[in-house]
């Protein structure tokens, strides 16, 4: 059906929400390989199915990071309506939550438009926000992003480990103990 999806498939990974490519399309891989063959991807798909392009890169929001973040070119964004890219200064702080609140309203935005939403990127927990329901929508937990609220970042990877069994037992059978950023 389309010439890219062979050349891609093996570099990106391509979702179909809810077995409807007219509902909601999803184009995810790392950006240092993946950057050309994503964005000539969802420009074709947005150009035959009269789609936009909803941005799922966690530094590609950023105004003024244009090069460091292998953002679309001007030109390529000329093609086709592209949101949730350069929409914040680089000092400002932005939380998975909401990333995903603000995309699903620029979704149902363009679904009310009978357009096609495609959304691109290399960040896969902003992907898999959209995609599934994982986040806890509690934004006071949050204060300062990065720092959990009683320090507990400064404790040892076991100590860290113990707490997650605590509140997610499955989880912390899937994590290694030694994997502080994950948990």
């Amino acid at each position: 059906m389309f010439e890219n999806i062979k050349t891609c498939k093996s570099y990106a990974k391509i979702n179909f929400k809810d077995d409807d490519f007219k509902k909601k399309s999803t184009i995810s891989g790392n950006t240092r390989i993946n950057r050309l063959r994503k964005t000539k991807l969802s420009l074709e798909l947005a150009q035959r199915f009269d789609g936009e392009i909803i941005g799922a890169d966690s530094m590609q929001i950023y105004k003024s990071l244009d090069i460091s973040t292998a953002k679309a070119t001007p030109e390529e964004q000329s093609v086709a309506p592209h949101h949730l890219i350069d929409i914040l200064d680089p000092h400002e702080t932005y939380t998975v939550t909401q990333y995903r609140n603000r995309a699903l309203r620029v979704i149902q935005d363009v679904l009310d438009r009978n357009k096609l939403p495609i959304v691109v990127g290399g960040t896969n927990y902003y992907i898999e926000a959209l995609l599934w329901k994982i986040l806890v929508d509690n934004d006071e937990f949050v204060t300062t992003p990065g720092i959990l609220p009683h320090n507990e970042h400064e404790l040892p990877s076991e100590e860290l480990h113990q707490k997650l069994k605590e509140l997610d037992p499955k989880m912390a059978n899937r994590l290694h103990p030694n994997n502080k950023e994950k948990f």
